[in-house]
């Protein structure tokens, strides 16, 4: 079985094509380069909060969405994804 490319990376995904957490909804999904690894995996999101789209690597999200589950982020939107704080 091939360990690489869209699907396979989707496995990994704390977010699902058209799933909402927090004020972000997935839209989109694409993988660049070899695909085998969660920074290979672009997210293209839609911020319910400022109404705005993005593109952000899955690995930055899953951690994001993991902060906010754990209650470390108060909100989950563009800016607090965004944001190198946490």
């Amino acid at each position: 079985m091939k360990k690489s490319g869209l699907d396979y990376l989707l496995q990994f995904s704390k977010i699902q094509n058209g799933e909402k957490i927090g004020d972000l909804e997935a839209l989109e999904f694409c993988a660049i380069q070899e695909g085998t690894q969660m920074g290979h995996l672009i997210v293209d999101c839609m911020c319910h909060k400022s109404y705005k789209r993005f593109q952000i690597s899955a690995n930055i999200l899953n951690w994001k969405i993991t902060m906010f589950k754990k209650g470390a982020l108060l909100s989950l939107d563009s800016l607090t994804v965004q944001s190198n704080q946490h």
